[in-house]
C-alpha cells in the first residue's frame, strides 16, 4: 500500500528556459486536504502515484498536469482551471466541482 501524505498547501511553480525545463517533483504526494496550486508549467510536474484524492482544491493557473499516456485520476473536492490550463485525466469522481475561467482551458478525457 503506498504512503499517502497530507498537504494542506503547496505550490508547485517551474519556469522554462530555452537551455533547461525545471521539473516539479512531488514524490508521493497523493491526498490533498488543502490546496495544490500549479502554475506556469507546461506538463513537467511528476508525481509517484498517478492519483490526486482528498478533500482540497487542486488549481491550474496556466498549467498542464498529466498527459495522453499517463492520465492522472482525480478525486478531490474542487478543481479550478485558469489561464489555457489542461488536465489529462482518465478517472474523474463523481461530485468533483470543476470551475473554468474565460481562457481556452481543456480536460481530456483518457480510457
Amino acid at each position: 500500500m503506498p504512503l499517502r501524505r497530507r498537504v494542506s498547501r503547496f505550490a508547485a511553480t517551474a519556469r522554462s528556459s530555452s537551455t533547461h525545463r525545471p521539473g516539479v517533483e512531488l514524490g508521493g504526494v497523493n491526498e490533498i486536504e488543502g490546496t495544490l496550486t500549479i502554475r506556469n508549467n507546461d506538463g513537467n510536474v511528476v508525481l509517484d502515484s498517478t492519483r490526486l484524492s482528498g478533500s482540497g482544491t487542486l488549481v491550474l493557473d496556466n498549467a498542464t498536469l498529466g498527459s495522453a499516456a499517463e492520465p492522472i485520476r482525480v478525486d478531490l473536492g474542487q478543481i479550478q482551471m485558469t489561464d489555457g490550463s489542461t488536465l489529462y485525466t482518465g478517472y474523474h469522481a463523481a461530485g468533483t466541482e470543476m470551475s473554468f475561467d474565460n481562457s481556452d482551458n481543456t480536460v481530456v478525457f483518457t480510457s
